[in-house]
């Protein structure tokens, strides 16, 4: 415990009117990138670099009080790899946002939304939430159905294109939680 510390990115922003459309519409671009972030993350912080033992991405899409959105990206490590591992963090973010996207995770990730929404479908709140995140929007109720169509169709430079719109490096705050100083209990007076 006293040699873990945790780090978080978090990306907060405004959605413009335009770009909340472009996410309704292509919701799945913006799910399957944040697959590929897990995988790849989780491929290069802890795979290769042995950094840490899992990496959580998260993001969310409100339009109540305002459009907006938020991801955040977290791991846990020993304190003095947070530096190493960050860096290596955003050589991942950059490489999905230049295109690199192997055919192998396209694949793997297209794979892992199908059957996630498989399992929706039997599920009465995966309906419930599709159908109460439609109304919401103005949405047609339908566009549950139509979702794998729309993740058989995501390419490599939809993906890119979703990394580059939701990721910016100038606009993000990084919390780091060290292990507290180790200090000597002080002896008690007679």
């Amino acid at each position: 415990p006293d040699r873990c510390s945790a780090c978080a990115i978090s990306i907060q922003a405004v959605l413009l009117p335009a770009l909340r459309l472009v996410l309704a519409l292509t919701g799945a671009a913006e799910l399957f990138v944040i697959q590929l972030w897990v995988a790849r993350l989780r491929e290069s912080l802890r795979e290769d670099k042995g950094g840490t033992y899992g990496v959580s991405v998260n993001a969310s899409c409100n339009h109540i009080p305002y459009d907006h959105y938020s991801l955040s990206i977290g791991f846990g490590s020993a304190p003095e790899r947070t530096e190493e591992l960050t860096a290596a963090m955003w050589q991942v973010v950059r490489e999905v946002q230049s295109g690199l996207v192997s055919d192998s995770n396209m694949t793997k990730i297209r794979e892992i939304q199908l059957r996630g929404h498989e399992t929706g479908l039997r599920q009465n709140g995966s309906w419930l939430s599709a159908m109460m995140d439609a109304a919401e929007d103005g949405r047609d109720q339908r566009d549950y159905l139509r979702y794998p169509d729309r993740v058989k169709s995501l390419s490599a430079p939809m993906l890119r294109d979703a990394a580059r719109t939701y990721i910016r490096q100038d606009a993000y705050v990084r919390f780091m939680l060290l292990p507290a100083t180790s200090t000597a209990p002080s002896k008690p007076e007679p």
